[in-house]
């Protein structure tokens, strides 16, 4: 019997895994002066570059890294169901983040339709794959 909400999950997880997977390595090669262009070169004249590309490679890791376990969990869902909550949950925590700095510098129109699929996406997603998986183990 097909479990209609898992196949949900996975659609939306590997979507979500392939997004932060591909951003995270593309930031990573690219670092800081690759999202910044020529403001980059303002952030290198204040000495401040160096460290900001490092912090700005070390978070694109964390997503790659995310991303990659998104799409192990998608994988294998049934074993490591918590790869995926992991996954999901550090996309909403990012989607608050950028809610606070859209409230922040007042940019949420500019920003709104990441903001809201980060912040109801993963939700709705976790609430799946919880009923997914109890329905798995207790099939009708």
């Amino acid at each position: 019997m097909k479990n209609i909400k898992l196949n949900i999950v996975r659609v939306g997880s590997t979507i979500f895994g392939l997004i932060a997977l591909g951003t995270g390595a593309k930031m990573m090669y690219e670092g800081a002066s690759g999202k910044l262009g020529d403001g980059a070169a303002l952030l290198a004249e204040a000495g401040i570059l160096p460290a900001f590309d490092n912090d700005f490679r070390f978070l694109a890791a964390v997503w790659l890294i995310v991303g990659l376990g998104l799409l192990i969990g998608t994988i294998f869902i049934r074993k490591k169901p918590d790869l995926i909550q992991i996954g999901l949950e550090a996309v909403f925590v990012g989607g608050l983040a950028r809610a606070f700095s859209s409230y922040q510098f007042d940019t949420f129109q500019q920003f709104a339709a990441p903001i809201l699929i980060e912040l109801i996406l993963p939700v709705v997603l976790l609430i799946l794959l919880k009923l997914g998986l109890k329905e798995s183990e207790n099939p009708a």
